[in-house]
């Protein structure tokens, strides 16, 4: 199994890195998140910062332990949660209910509060990227979302 990591840095601009190839026996979801996480911390990355990619277009959390009974709902909702990211067409399909479904997988990040302010959040940033700045106009993609949020200093 190879392993590689895809970041935003600074400005924005998204960077893959390879970090190594892992033989594994058992394909199971917990021998592949273990054979992961051995990988990870060899690197001395932070597991509660990172999430995972397969080329499956499986999306998962490091942090499941049950990932075989989540696998299809979980990809399903962030592959939809990010679509409604899509800033194409002054962020055209945009889905405020889609994108805070996905905190439901990250719930130890985002108690009542959280959630409130987030809700708050992007209904302010739709506002905001369709009607007060200009930068957000004829974006072609999240990579291209990732930059201008950084220039102007939104991520």
């Amino acid at each position: 199994m190879a392993l590689v990591i895809r970041y935003a840095n600074k400005s924005g601009e998204v960077i893959e890195r390879f970090l190594g190839i892992v033989h594994v026996n058992d394909i199971s979801a917990l021998s592949l998140q273990k054979a992961i996480n051995d990988l990870i911390l060899v690197h001395s990355l932070s597991l509660s910062k990172l999430h995972g990619q397969d080329y499956d277009s499986a999306v998962i959390d490091l942090q499941l332990h049950e990932l075989n009974k989540r696998f299809d709902v979980v990809t399903s909702d962030v592959l939809l949660g990010m679509a409604c990211l899509n800033p194409v067409d002054s962020f055209a399909n945009f889905d405020k209910d889609r994108i805070m479904k996905l905190t439901n997988y990250y719930p130890s990040e985002f108690d009542d509060n959280k959630l409130r302010d987030l809700s708050f959040q992007l209904d302010n940033f739709l506002v905001y990227a369709r009607m007060c700045d200009n930068k957000f106009v004829n974006l072609k993609g999240i990579k291209d979302l990732a930059i201008v949020m950084a220039k102007t200093k939104l991520d």
